[in-house]
């Protein structure tokens, strides 16, 4: 008997678990390799700085860890009957240890850093604006993107687009802003047709506006990681109270 549960039971729910997170290491490493193949099309045109490659590598190094600790979890799991899975989830204990721990630090380096992510967005997607945007057509689609889906108009506001590129091109052109900045489609865009809100504070938005489903989710993620540990904890007391492990 384990941790006063029975030991088929808590082996089920210890495999799902990891299960689920081998699963879900498997997601993060195809996302973290996607976005470093796409990060200077797609990406770099929103920041100052190469803040996509870091965060991208991160992303790929914690679904290679997640994908160790599923393992490391399921093969203890396997094992436990005949005795040999006491180091598996010794070592899967420890690792477990490290996601946890590493959660609460990222999400504390997300608060502390989030103004200068701000920041970097405002300079690098305001730099786009003014100097390639409708000159490359990365930029062009990622500047886009950002405003129809935010339904926001420049880094800053609408008058990013005086003096750039896009304005200099045609001398003709009778618009002020393009046409993934206006609320309705019209023939000519102006600054009274372009949505008020700039792209950095609606991104700043839509972050504060699913804080708190994120936040949920979030803790339930390290609820269940915690669940493990102490499933662990059970299965290994287990083990070695019958002389086996």
């Amino acid at each position: 008997m384990a941790c006063g549960l029975g030991r088929k039971l808590l082996k089920l729910i210890f495999w799902i678990i990891n299960f689920s997170i081998w699963a879900a290491s498997i997601i993060l490493i195809a996302l973290g390799s996607w976005i470093l193949a796409d990060s200077d099309d797609q990406f770099d045109s929103l920041f100052s700085e190469d803040k996509v490659t870091p965060i991208a590598g991160i992303i790929l190094g914690l679904g290679c860890f997640c994908f160790l600790v599923g393992f490391c979890g399921c093969r203890g799991a396997m094992l436990v009957d005949d005795g040999r899975g006491g180091k598996y989830l010794k070592i899967y204990f420890i690792l477990m240890l490290i996601v946890v721990l590493g959660q609460f630090v990222c999400g504390i380096l997300m608060i502390v850093f989030s103004d200068e992510v701000t920041e970097s967005m405002e300079e690098g997607m305001g730099d786009t604006i003014e100097k390639d945007y409708n000159r490359t057509e990365a930029a062009t689609e990622t500047v886009d993107f950002m405003q129809e889906d935010n339904k926001c108009c420049g880094a800053t506001g609408p008058e990013d687009y005086a003096g750039s590129w896009w304005e200099k091109e045609d001398a003709t052109r009778t618009d002020q802003v393009p046409g993934s900045c206006c609320k309705t489609e019209v023939p000519m865009c102006a600054y009274d047709g372009a949505y008020e809100e700039n792209c950095v504070d609606a991104y700043a938005q839509s972050i504060e506006d699913n804080i708190l489903v994120v936040g949920g989710v979030c803790l339930g993620i390290i609820g269940v990681e915690i669940i493990a540990l102490m499933i662990s904890c059970c299965l290994i007391d287990d083990i070695e109270k019958e002389g086996v492990a």
